[in-house]
């Protein structure tokens, strides 16, 4: 899983901070697809794999800065292109230019006849980010409610940073929404959430936030988180 323990993040990481650089050759791979594409890449991995079928694929996984970015470089024309300006690296006879790099050395011979498919994907230092913040964030929980204390009956997560805020009845849900409630408590949460934004990435798209009632749970789940999540 991709988390903050993880070697990539933490490389990531550092070399945003400008405490890491990375070596030409590789810098000169992402600076490509960040020019070519309008995105910032920070790094990339190579990992190789082999499917239940019995298929061996390299995978190339690029961390961009942000989720947005990564979205920005599924469509499969962009996948096709950053594959084919890859592939001189992962036919390299240099065993330098992968093995300097632990993240960068699980990588297929290069007389692999033919060289096993390529698959791209991303990790965004953005994901990570935002994940590790909230946890931070969660901790003023007291203080930004008190002032919903009479409208919030509760707030909890069911996974990681999804957050689930329950009103009392169904006629505050409703009204909430259009008198400026859910957006103040929106706000709000985006104030403490902005004070673990290291990198300046967070805004509203950055909170995962659904409304509903005590009183729907009750008589449509019969008051069972069980039922309610699954």
């Amino acid at each position: 899983m991709y988390n903050a323990t993880d070697p990539s993040y933490i490389q990531a990481r550092a070399i945003k901070k400008d405490l890491q650089q990375l070596l030409p050759a590789h810098k000169e791979l992402i600076d490509w697809v960040s020019r070519k594409f309008g995105v910032s890449i920070l790094d990339f991995i190579c990992e190789t794999k082999q499917t239940s079928a019995g298929y061996k694929q390299q995978v190339l996984i690029l961390i961009p800065e942000t989720e947005a970015e990564a979205q920005k470089l599924e469509p499969y024309a962009c996948q096709q292109a950053i594959v084919a300006h890859f592939m001189p690296f992962f036919l390299s006879a240099d065993p330098a230019l992968k093995k300097s790099d632990v993240l960068k050395s699980d990588v297929f011979s290069p007389d692999s006849k033919p060289f096993p498919e390529t698959i791209v994907g991303y990790h965004s230092l953005e994901r990570v980010a935002l994940k590790e913040a909230a946890k931070k964030a969660r901790e003023e929980d007291p203080v930004v409610f008190e002032k919903y204390k009479d409208l919030v009956w509760t707030s909890n997560f069911p996974a990681e940073q999804y957050r689930y805020i329950f009103y009392y009845t169904d006629a505050q849900l409703k009204a909430n929404r259009d008198n400026g409630i859910n957006k103040a408590i929106l706000n709000d949460l985006l104030s403490v959430l902005k004070k673990h934004d290291e990198f300046g990435y967070f805004g509203l798209h950055s909170l995962f936030v659904y409304f509903d009632s005590k009183e729907t749970f009750e008589r449509d789940y019969s008051g069972n988180w069980y039922y309610y999540y699954k």
